[in-house]
Formats: C-alpha cells, sequence, structure tokens
C-alpha cells in the first residue's frame, strides 16, 4: 500500500520482481514510498495499517476457499490505500451494513475509514487483464514493437486504487500515442470489447475498431511514465505490471 498520492499496488515487472510486503501473485500490497512525513505516529499508524490490510486479505481469502497466499477480492471490495495521516483507508463499492461490519471486524483497527467508488476490484483486474493479455502477450506485440516500440508505447500498467481505475504508462502521450495504441489493440480486439461489455458500455459495431472515445468510457487513465522511462530504469520493451 502507498500514500494517498500512490495507492495499493502490486509490482511484478517482466524485466525485474519488485518484492513488497506480499510476495503472491496478484496480490496488492502495501509501501511507503513517497509518504508525506517520516514522524514516529505516521510510521506507527502505517504499521498499524499493513497489519490490518494484511488480515483483510488473509480474510478474503478465507472467505473465496482458497490459500491465503491466493487472492480473492468480494464484488463489494474496490482497493486500499494508507492516507497521509498513515491509516488505512477501505474502499467499496455497493456496500452494505454487514459489509462494513465485516471488514471492521477482521481489521480490529478502529482508525480505519472507508470511501465509496463506482467499480470493484474485481472489475479492474479484469480490464487489465485483458490489456495485459492482449498488448503484452497478444499475437501481433513483436511485429508491432518491431515498428512502434522505438517512438512510443506502454511501459506501465497497473491498478491505482485510489482512483479507481487502470493507469497506463506511456512513453510519450499524446494523441498519436494513444492512436498507436489503440491500433495495436485492433489486432485482436475481443478482450477489450468484451470489457466494454461487461462495464456496460454501448457501442455500434461489435465488430468495429476500438477507438480513442471507446476507450475514454472505460476506467482507464493514460499519463507519460518519465519516472521509468526517462531515467532509464526501463527502456521501450519493458513492462512493469501492477
Amino acid at each position: 500500500m502507498k500514500t494517498k498520492s500512490s495507492p495499493i499496488k502490486q509490482m511484478t515487472c517482466l524485466v525485474l520482481v519488485v518484492s513488497l510486503l506480499l510476495s503472491c501473485s496478484m496480490s496488492s500490497a502495501l509501501t511507503d514510498e513517497n509518504k508525506p512525513n517520516e514522524t514516529p505516529e505516521f510510521l506507527y499508524n502505517q504499521d498499524l495499517a499493513n497489519t490490518s490490510y494484511n488480515d483483510l486479505l488473509r480474510a478474503f481469502a478465507k472467505e473465496g476457499g482458497v490459500d491465503e497466499l491466493q487472492v480473492y477480492y468480494p464484488d463489494f471490495y474496490s482497493g486500499s490505500y494508507i492516507g497521509d495521516d498513515g491509516h488505512l483507508v477501505v474502499i467499496v463499492n455497493n456496500a452494505n451494513e454487514s459489509d462494513y461490519s465485516y471488514i471492521e471486524q477482521v481489521c480490529d483497527n478502529k482508525n480505519i475509514s472507508f470511501e465509496s467508488a463506482q467499480y470493484s476490484f474485481n472489475q479492474l483486474i479484469s480490464l487489465k487483464n485483458a490489456i495485459r493479455d492482449t498488448v503484452i502477450t497478444g499475437s501481433a506485440n513483436t511485429a508491432y514493437n518491431e515498428n512502434k516500440m522505438e517512438e512510443s508505447f506502454v511501459i506501465t500498467y497497473g491498478v491505482r486504487d485510489d482512483l479507481n481505475k487502470v493507469r497506463i504508462g506511456l512513453t510519450k502521450f499524446d494523441d498519436e500515442s494513444i492512436a498507436d495504441f489503440c491500433e495495436l489493440l485492433n489486432e485482436n480486439p475481443k478482450l477489450v470489447l468484451e470489457q466494454l461489455d461487461a462495464f456496460g458500455i454501448a457501442y455500434e459495431d461489435k465488430l468495429g475498431k476500438i477507438s480513442a472515445e471507446m476507450l475514454a468510457d472505460l476506467p482507464l487513465q493514460f499519463y507519460q511514465d518519465e519516472q521509468h522511462y526517462e531515467k532509464a530504469t526501463l527502456k521501450p520493451g519493458d513492462y512493469i505490471t501492477s
């Protein structure tokens, strides 16, 4: 988990593996990157927040009947992050009173707070995976990269809990880069078109091409990832997923 400016993200890099508090595949993790302060009080609160968050993930796994090193998220759960005061913020959607009581009991932390969001964490993961499976493992990826990668393309992508969106970091962020992204998706648009259906987004021609306008209706946020690209931590062709 990160501070409010940097939400929960589990980072799995295809070039380098970033180990956070939880090493299990697909699980979120708590980190202290970009903390607003490092006062003893903040660090104490953050430690409690980490414990509560890990307890919550284990409880979710038990509810889902999976091993605690695996991941299961109920549909009312939308994510979590550490606030500026170091306390845990749990994001929910369409939660009822029993859902809130369940989280409070599991976390056993009187300082946790709640926020509401539109989409579940499961929905965001499905969208992220559809993009991953199209962009990273799609059959068009290699040929596309040979022609386009030196100019612009995706280098990071992952779920941003506090934004309730999937963020996609590009080497450049402009209309041309978004058009390039759509071009790759259209090599095999099936998975993303299915996501449009899943999010209840109507489009006229199911056999048509994915456009920037279609993507704008999905909970996606594109940005220029200067941190990884310009500092040469990653180069075009390397990806970080979360």
